[in-house]
């Protein structure tokens, strides 16, 4: 089946001073995004969805992280790395999740850079503009804190309604379904939103509280009042579970002001209305992979 390409979009972001202060190394975020026809737009539910995801998610990976690479410059200079999928208005969550929650396309992106880590997402719906998030943790060590980063971008006109959009990012910088999300005003760094939210002494509240071991998701973000809160959620103690690949978004019309903060969590009773992307260890066995990645 043809892609129905219809652009492709580069984003990066090179912050010089953070709260004031210039960086020993300029902090650096870069993305890529492919922008296509939904390829089950105006066709009803579809129940299965395996046959196109079969045959589209590992063309998106050979489109994205070549580029991704070269942009950066070589896989071992990326070491933190995420990616997100947002479909247009016309579509399901689903549609857009199942080109990123499927190894056809992760593995493309972790075997090209020595990745070892789940990638962190969002998965989302929105109009022709709407924010991008990707969040971002450590390739090979997903407990290291500095890498936890957030890139955030838009396409102007894109994903139209009857689209998809399918980001990944990068960064060679050492910086049922839970998560997390901090986000600082315009005054503050996004240090100062991440103090609270990577600490085990926030998180485990959190896990004890729900019996929960898997990673939370995470956004960490700088925004003005009114901004956009995403809380991209996993299962609480199997990450491998896609149908739980949740992202919460909502604004706080009056915060934060420029010198607060909002932290927030969220939760899930359920996985996704229609889950029909498997998951992890599904794809495993069908492609005979005994080490997850």
């Amino acid at each position: 089946m043809d892609l129905k390409l219809r652009k492709f979009t580069k984003f990066v972001d090179k912050t010089f001073i953070e709260g004031g202060k210039e960086a020993k190394e300029p902090v650096l975020l870069v993305s890529v995004a492919a922008v296509f026809k939904n390829p089950w737009d105006s066709q009803g539910f579809v129940e299965d969805l395996k046959p196109i995801i079969l045959d589209l998610a590992p063309k998106l990976g050979d489109i994205l992280v070549p580029e991704l690479i070269k942009e950066i410059g070589s896989p071992e200079k990326i070491l933190a790395y995420g990616k997100a999928g947002i479909v247009g208005l016309d579509g399901e969550i689903e549609h857009a999740s199942a080109f990123i929650h499927t190894l056809r396309f992760g593995n493309k992106f972790r075997d090209a850079v020595g990745g070892t880590s789940y990638l962190s997402f969002t998965n989302t719906r929105g109009p022709a503009g709407c924010k991008i998030s990707i969040p971002m943790m450590h390739k090979t060590d997903s407990g290291l804190r500095p890498y936890y980063l957030t890139h955030e971008f838009n396409i102007q006109d894109a994903p139209c309604d009857d689209e998809i959009v399918i980001a990944i990012g990068g960064s060679p910088e050492k910086i049922l379904a839970y998560g997390k999300a901090g986000i600082v005003g315009l005054n503050g760094e996004i240090e100062h939103a991440s103090a609270f939210i990577h600490t085990l002494r926030f998180g485990n509240k959190f896990r004890d509280a729900v019996g929960g071991t898997s990673y939370l998701s995470f956004t960490n973000t700088r925004g003005p009042a009114g901004s956009k809160i995403s809380i991209p959620m996993m299962h609480k103690t199997d990450s491998g579970l896609r149908p739980y690949y949740l992202t919460h978004e909502f604004t706080i019309h009056d915060a934060p002001f420029d010198d607060e903060i909002i932290i927030a969590i969220g939760g899930a009773s359920s996985g996704r209305a229609h889950a029909r992307t498997g998951d992890r260890y599904q794809d495993m066995k069908e492609m005979g992979i005994e080490n997850p990645k």
